[in-house]
């Protein structure tokens, strides 16, 4: 029987064999409090979290946390020159790690569990601000992790995973062994927080690798190769398992890294879409002036990420190359330039490879590095909201950090792709990526007027969301879905026949099916059974001029009975978004209802791509050629405007900076905002009662600038009032009204209480 990683690493790992037992751990920590009190134990408390201490960073602790509980300033000599503490370089200490462990615990019962969280921002503020310390990289990188594992745990273990694979080069090992060392010591110590993570396979991966290194490291290094190489000779040991560990960890053990991927390699067989073997087939014929710079850039483009992602696989276990390939491929289906196309193939290069902007840059141009660069900041974001107000609040932010839209439309194709592979995922993953998904993703596919991939997206988070629900309509819609069919195919052979008989020239006419979502969404909100939905198909009639949509409106109600009531003019009057149709509902074959929409081709593009969507007369003849060719999914292929489009928005949120209260909740203010304009949006009460402000953990003056991405911290005390002097700097309309209202009053409030004084003279 074929054995796990499990069944062969079956010790713990041995990191914590070099730390301090937790009960000698504690014994310290109580030793420290009966030596010099309470309060000195509250600043080791928070002192514990960032691990490598400075006497400076110490004092800023102290000041910026603990600056009202009256601790002596040599408490902070007392707890470097402390057993809790041990010197790791000139002016450097280090916790010791499982003291730390004890020092966090006693935080969180002290001063609940959010201080962690607080202290891990102020520390990502101070490594920021203090970038040009002369610390060992090491240091910086750990105390960086420690910050995020608390702030966005997921990246911390993308990170790892990534320096994993990437350590103990060829040209290098020393130095890939030290970082797979720091690896695998942090994330013993970061265990409680990185647990916290919604990538719960890749934490297990980490985690999985991290113990076979102790092994190799702390451990009988030997005997794991030998125990491991004899369970693979016998075949007792299962390939997937060995599929688990990391490259860099494989050479340890032996097992080359070339014998591995010449085992895997036939299981999955790289199919290329047509489209793509059409450019590199172009490609490698071109020469000379006859070369396409346009196929040129698409090309090269995939070679490089195709070399840089051999030997990954995604969760699916086919190779990782195939990801970007679907991304392009969405991507070039939407009519996007070779640029765009371009960056859909490299999206991931910075992140998951040792890739640098500057190398994209050098290779394919600034424009591709600027799309590359931006999808992978917008990467690091997790974007969950608790509320709908939070998660319009997110869109927004989306937008305003995306700075050029065709960036949001890039990660519009990779969450599609994403959402269409989310099978291979846990349960706990899919219901959070399609939860994001429908909250933040589709709504800002349809905030472009990419109705495509907000039909697809709604359907497939539908599926992962509401099961139950998704089956049910899934197996109705099925249950009639040939009779369905057979009804349209005649209508639209009777509806194309009369309208050639008068003149009419049809571009487009074919039944147009429903998205699962939309037909639920009609059941659940209006209440009606699944036969009542008229629109579960309908059929589509594209002509050429408005004039024709009435004319051909005629045929329709000529041929079949309208239904009362179920007609709707929406090009003499349009929709608020400017939608331009006509919708009619008629009886067809069988007695079963049908809609019908009639519209032109210039509406048929606003309605699916939004406003700028007007094509010219060449597109005109395109779209009618490739009509012939491709079914009614692909017939959007070259609308060049759409781009216009696109740019048209990039400025679109300029006037916005969004910052962060305690609770992560995003809170959009104008440009130049201040502290006291945080206050007053949160509510006036706090606007009136400021005392301070700390921005990213550390204290401000009220009239500090407030920056994208701050997280931002209100002190209030019941004896403040606003001050005259705030109208100087605050710049949202809401605080200077209520500054001004408060002083109304106070000086009414005034004038009432004087005569009673005169009289009493």
């Amino acid at each position: 029987m074929s054995k796990t990683l499990e069944e062969i690493i079956t010790s713990p790992s041995l990191v914590r064999e070099n730390w301090l037992p937790t009960e000698l751990a504690v014994r310290e920590v109580l030793a420290f409090e009966r030596r010099f009190g309470l309060r000195h134990l509250k600043l080791a408390c928070h002192a514990a979290l960032p691990l490598i201490l400075s006497p400076e960073l110490v004092n800023l602790i102290h000041l910026n946390f603990l600056e009202g509980e009256g601790i002596p300033w040599v408490a902070e000599v007392d707890l470097l020159l402390s057993p809790l503490c041990r010197p790791v370089d000139e002016g450097l200490y280090e916790v010791e790690p499982a003291i730390r462990e004890v020092l966090l615990v006693e935080l969180e019962n002290q001063f609940g569990w959010e201080r962690p969280f607080t202290l891990a921002k102020f520390l990502e503020f101070y490594l920021a601000r203090k970038s040009g310390l002369k610390l060992r990289p090491q240091i910086i990188q750990t105390q960086r992790w420690i910050a995020q594992a608390y702030l966005n745990p997921d990246l911390v273990v993308q990170e790892m995973t990534h320096l994993l694979e990437s350590s103990l080069s060829e040209e290098n090992h020393i130095l890939g062994l030290s970082e797979q060392i720091q690896v695998t010591n942090t994330v013993e110590l970061l265990a409680e927080p990185l647990e916290r993570t919604n990538y719960h396979e890749e934490y297990q991966y980490l985690t999985d690798n991290s113990k076979v290194l102790s092994e190799i490291f702390y451990g009988d290094e030997q005997k794991l190769k030998e125990k491991i190489q004899q369970e693979q000779a016998e075949g007792e040991i299962r390939e997937e398992e060995l599929r688990q560990l990391a490259p860099s960890v494989l050479r340890q053990l032996g097992i080359s890294r070339e014998s591995r991927e010449e085992k895997f390699k036939d299981l999955f067989s790289l199919e290329l879409p047509a489209w793509l073997q059409e450019c590199l087939s172009a490609y490698q014929s071109d020469s000379g002036q006859d070369k396409s710079e346009d196929n040129d850039l698409i090309c090269r483009a995939f070679n490089f990420a195709y070399q840089l992602h051999r030997g990954q696989y995604c969760k699916s276990g086919k190779p990782y190359i195939t990801h970007p390939i679907a991304v392009a491929g969405l991507l070039r289906d939407l009519g996007g330039s070779s640029t765009i196309i371009a960056a859909g193939f490299l999206h991931d290069v910075v992140e998951d490879t040792e890739v640098t902007p500057e190398e994209i840059e050098a290779r394919f141009g600034v424009e591709v590095r600027n799309l590359v660069e931006a999808v992978t900041k917008l990467s690091k974001y997790n974007f969950s909201s608790k509320t709908e107000r939070q998660a319009e609040n997110f869109r927004r932010m989306f937008l305003a950090m995306a700075q050029d839209i065709r960036v949001i439309v890039v990660k519009l194709a990779e969450r599609l792709h994403n959402m269409q592979t989310l099978e291979y995922l846990n349960p706990q993953q899919q219901q959070r990526i399609a939860l994001e998904t429908r909250e933040i993703f589709a709504p800002l596919a349809n905030c472009l007027g990419i109705e495509r991939f907000k039909w697809e997206l709604e359907d497939l988070c539908f599926k992962y969301l509401e099961p139950d629900a998704y089956r049910t309509v899934q197996l109705l819609v099925s249950e009639k879905r040939i009779d369905r069919e057979a009804r349209i195919e005649t209508v639209t052979n009777t509806l194309r026949e009369k309208l050639q008989e008068i003149g009419i020239k049809v571009l487009d006419l074919q039944g147009r099916p429903k998205h699962l979502y939309g037909i639920y969404h009609k059941m659940h909100n209006q209440g009606k059974e699944f036969e009542q939905i008229y629109d579960i198909a309908a059929v589509r009639i594209i002509v050429e001029t408005k004039e024709e949509c009435y004319r051909c409106l005629a045929v329709v109600h000529d041929q079949f009975t309208p239904i009362p009531n179920r007609f709707k003019d929406y090009i003499g009057l349009p929709k608020a978004n400017r939608y331009q149709s006509l919708h009619t509902t008629v009886v067809g074959l069988n007695a079963r209802p049908l809609e019908v929409q009639i519209r032109t081709l210039e509406m048929h593009h606003f309605a699916e791509y939004g406003d700028g969507s007007e094509l010219t007369s060449d597109d005109k003849k395109k779209f009618q050629l490739l009509r012939q060719r491709l079914d009614w999914r692909k017939e959007f292929k070259d609308i060049q405007e759409y781009w216009k489009y696109v740019n048209s928005l990039n400025n679109l949120f300029d006037d916005d900076v969004y910052v962060f209260n305690l609770q992560g909740d995003v809170i959009f203010l104008a440009q130049g905002s201040t502290p006291v304009d945080f206050a007053y949006c949160i509510h006036t009460e706090v606007g009136h009662r400021v005392k301070g402000a700390k921005v990213n953990g550390r204290w401000t003056t009220l009239d500090y600038p407030l920056e994208n991405g701050d997280f931002v911290e209100i002190v209030t005390s019941k004896n403040s009032h606003p001050s005259l002097d705030w109208l100087n700097f605050v710049v949202t309309p809401n605080a200077r009204k209520c500054i001004l209202e408060w002083y109304k009053q106070s000086r009414m409030q005034e004038s009432v209480r004087s005569p009673r004084k005169r009289t009493g003279q």
